[in-house]
């Protein structure tokens, strides 16, 4: 990807890094690790994108979830979309091998056009499935449906 993008700059955030991603940032000055963060959301709001390569499920679909809403491009896995319900291609890019990752990374990177529309249609799918407005509606439905004579009000 380097030979791509000459410029990138990789920021690892997350509580509890491996020795391996540290050994790697202390070895290249363009990717930087970041340990915990307090505030998530001011990354994902300077990052160009969010990688989440996601080989099993975990707590970090709720980052994806995050980074959605923030409007932040995302390329994941299937297993970073499970759960989620986001459109591939639309809200987001889903790669399951390296070689189609690092190339949908490289797309966003180099496409602005890309970038915006994912951004915009990111933010648009949270609000539309996750929001509070949405998560008491769908609560609204599941009551009427459970009550008898409540489906048609």
């Amino acid at each position: 990807m380097r030979k791509k993008i000459p410029d990138v700059r990789f920021i690892i955030a997350g509580y509890g890094p491996p020795d391996s991603l540290t050994e790697l940032a202390a070895a290249d000055p363009a990717v930087r690790v970041t340990g915990f963060v307090d505030d998530p959301e001011e990354y994902y709001k300077r990052a160009a994108l969010f990688v989440a390569p996601i080989l099993t499920g975990g707590g970090i679909i709720v980052k994806v979830l995050d980074a959605l809403a923030a409007g932040t491009p995302v390329v994941t896995t299937s297993y970073g979309n499970e759960g989620i319900g986001a459109i591939p291609g639309r809200d987001l890019i889903v790669a399951d091998d390296p070689g189609t990752f690092a190339e949908a990374v490289v797309s966003i990177m180099k496409d602005t056009e890309l970038a915006g529309r994912l951004s915009i249609n990111s933010r648009d799918f949270v609000a539309r499935h996750f929001s509070l407005s949405s998560a008491v509606e769908r609560l609204e439905t599941i009551y009427r449906d459970a009550v008898p004579g409540q489906r048609d009000k």
